[in-house]
């Protein structure tokens, strides 16, 4: 595996627009469909240099990965603080690590399978309680969204249950007295602790880098964004309809008000017209004579 800023011709104290700048430049240059006839080599280069890029963009990884870079470029050759003689990790940090993103024999899902049960295996024989959990499986390219979710959940907060006694600077039983074993204990365990630590955030960090390339999680994200611009889609037309429907409510209530208004008109119109007449029959009237001749 060579180095990140390697594959990038970048030294390590490199500006961050620069990681952009070089990615480009050379994701242009190897990219398969630009090497006709040399896509063996294009594939491996192009792949090299969007897994740099990918851990260099991002300045939390970058920070993680500058501090952790001799390790992961040994691939943990068992010297001092690579966590005794557990399971290896660092090489698995690495694309190299396999080929391909399939079930086959060193392709993603068998490699992974193979790391996760290894860890959680170790995890279950240093567990002291009497029916020890076990973390879910990595699974495979056609596990069901909601194996992986799970996975990645229980994961993601990975906590060991291993003891760490190897890490213990002093023997207890060097004590000479109840008071000293008490500080032996409590640096020991301060070891511990840090030891412990570290190595949860190792597995912590492999966790969220493979999720970084699973190609289910990449498919469920899409999915996810399909869904919510359908819904968003959707939600835009239910509210045009809504506001059609208001607008014609309204048209609607209007006609009623005007017609109504219109016959009230009418009728107050028919009831003086009415009242008029009356009036002028009165008055039409031939007046009756009143003298009366005796």
């Amino acid at each position: 595996m060579r180095c990140h800023y390697e594959v990038l011709g970048l030294e390590m104290e490199c500006e961050q627009a620069s990681i952009k700048t070089a990615y480009f430049k050379l994701a242009m240059k190897w990219h398969p469909d630009k090497n006709i006839g040399n896509e063996a080599e294009a594939e491996m280069k192009f792949k090299e240099i969007n897994e740099a890029y990918e851990i260099l963009s991002d300045p939390q990884e970058r920070a993680w990965y500058d501090s952790h870079r001799d390790q992961i470029l040994r691939g943990g050759d068992g010297t001092e603080g690579d966590f005794d003689s557990g399971f290896n990790v660092w090489p698995y940090f690495s694309r190299s690590c396999f080929q391909g993103f399939g079930d086959n024999e060193g392709g993603f899902y068998k490699i992974y399978a193979f790391v996760f049960k290894n860890l959680n295996d170790e995890d279950m024989q240093a567990a002291t309680e009497k029916n020890p959990y076990s973390l879910p499986p990595f699974g495979h390219s056609g596990s069901d969204w909601k194996d992986v979710n799970s996975f990645y959940l229980s994961w993601c907060d990975f906590a060991s249950r291993k003891s760490f006694s190897w890490a213990d600077k002093y023997k207890t039983s060097d004590g000479p007295n109840r008071q000293i074993r008490r500080i032996i204990e409590k640096e020991n365990k301060k070891e511990r602790d840090k030891i412990k630590k570290a190595y949860n955030e190792l597995v912590r960090r492999l966790v969220k880098q493979v999720k970084m390339s699973d190609p289910r999680v990449k498919a469920q994200l899409i999915l996810q964004q399909q869904k919510a611009e359908e819904k968003a889609k959707q939600d835009e037309l239910d509210k045009i309809q809504k506001a059609e429907r208001l607008k014609e409510l309204r048209e609607q209530q209007k006609k009623q008000w005007e017609e109504e208004a219109k016959q009230k008109e009418e009728e107050e119109g028919e009831g003086e017209g009415g009242s008029h007449e009356s009036s002028q029959e009165s008055i039409n009237l031939p007046l009756h004579n009143t003298n009366t001749d005796y």
